[in-house]
Parts: C-alpha cells; sequence; structure tokens
C-alpha cells in the first residue's frame, strides 16, 4: 500500500514512511477490505478519522481542528 501510494498520506498529501492502511470508506459503512478501498493514512489523519467515524457512529458530531496542508492550505 505504501509504495503504491508513493508513502504519501491520502488526506493530507504529507510524505510519511511511520503511516497506516486504511479502509477509505468504512466497512461498517459497507467498504470492502479491496486495493481500491485502501490508501496510505499518517498517524494523526487516521487518528481524527477514526474519532470522527466513533463519534458518527455514536449520533453525535465532533469537530476536528483543521490541520495545514503540504500546499500551506487548511485541510
Amino acid at each position: 500500500m505504501a509504495i503504491r501510494d508513493g508513502y504519501k498520506c491520502y488526506v493530507c498529501g504529507r510524505i510519511v514512511e511511520q503511516g497506516e492502511c486504511d479502509h477509505i470508506v468504512p466497512v461498517s459503512k459497507g467498504g470492502k477490505t479491496e486495493m481500491g478501498n485502501l490508501g496510505w493514512i499518517c498517524p494523526p489523519c487516521h487518528a481524527d478519522k477514526s474519532e470522527r467515524e466513533a463519534a458518527e457512529a455514536q449520533g453525535r458530531n465532533v469537530r476536528i481542528k483543521a490541520r495545514i496542508g503540504v500546499d500551506g492550505w487548511p485541510m
């Protein structure tokens, strides 16, 4: 996964060697465990995404503090 994606986080675009493989569409929402639904994600983005998905599952909204992308703009 990391090699396919060039170690680039699919959320923020940063290059990170210590990333993780992530389901782009969560399994809980019908996402499949197949190459087209897997992407390389950096740990901060993965933590934000997991927190947001857990909150959605509990029926509440979570505001995640905006981070700055590689292009210098808020994400």
